[in-house]
């Protein structure tokens, strides 16, 4: 399962990174720190590639820092559409569609600190959905054809950072014996836990070490 976690904003020193860009909206942030240790590269080569982060565009560029530098392996730009447009849905699918262009890394990270919190969780969370593969019976499946992603960190500049898990839904919060043991009774309007609801139109969530019901996450 792959495991999300929220960091400080500050350049991988290996892996993949993760550039979400709005429509015509230039390098920022950790994007623009990259940019100016590798003397302007990475702008140069999203512009080679006519890049203007319109929705469902991608470019991925290989690392142009020097030689034995600590950086990135591989860049990968994202579109986002319009920057007034941008919902959680539309953030959503567009991590979506960056697991695939990263998938062979052992871990990614995202520059979201140019990004609305809510936005970049929806991002995080769509990179968690699409890793999600049934290979019980891929038997015959080499090593070298698994993915390799392990972890994804979204750094953001959020006062709210943590390692809040994200876990995709329709299955059961591995610590369910141990921090529901108190309360197990089963619980036929939430199937991802046996933790009976507490109240009407509360949302299920999983954090860190514990099982907890968040009232204030309300279902429409």
């Amino acid at each position: 399962m792959l495991d999300v976690a929220f960091v400080k904003p500050a350049l991988p020193r290996g892996g993949a990174l993760v550039l979400p860009m709005a429509e015509n909206s230039g390098l920022g942030g950790l994007a623009a720190d990259l940019d100016a240790a590798a003397g302007g590269a990475v702008k140069r080569a999203l512009a080679a590639a006519e890049f203007k982060g319109r929705k469902g565009q991608s470019c991925t560029v290989w690392t142009p820092l020097p030689e034995g530098q600590p950086g990135p392996t591989r860049i990968v730009a994202v579109g986002l559409g319009k920057a007034e447009e941008l919902s959680a849905e539309a953030a959503e699918a567009a991590g979506g569609a960056a697991l695939p262009l990263v998938r062979s890394e052992r871990e990614a990270t995202v520059a979201a600190d140019g990004m609305a919190p809510e936005f970049a969780a929806a991002f995080g969370f769509g990179m968690a959905l699409r890793s999600y593969r049934f290979d019980r019976y891929r038997t015959t499946e080499k090593d070298e054809d698994k993915p390799k992603l392990q972890g994804v960190s979204i750094a953001t500049g959020s006062a709210r950072l943590g390692r809040p898990r994200v876990r995709v839904p329709g299955r059961r919060c591995a610590r369910w014996r141990t921090a529901c043991s108190s309360r197990a009774t089963s619980s036929p309007s939430h199937p991802t836990c046996s933790t009976p609801k507490p109240g009407r139109g509360a949302a299920w969530s999983w954090r860190s070490s514990a099982c907890r019901w968040r009232s204030s996450d309300r279902r429409r």
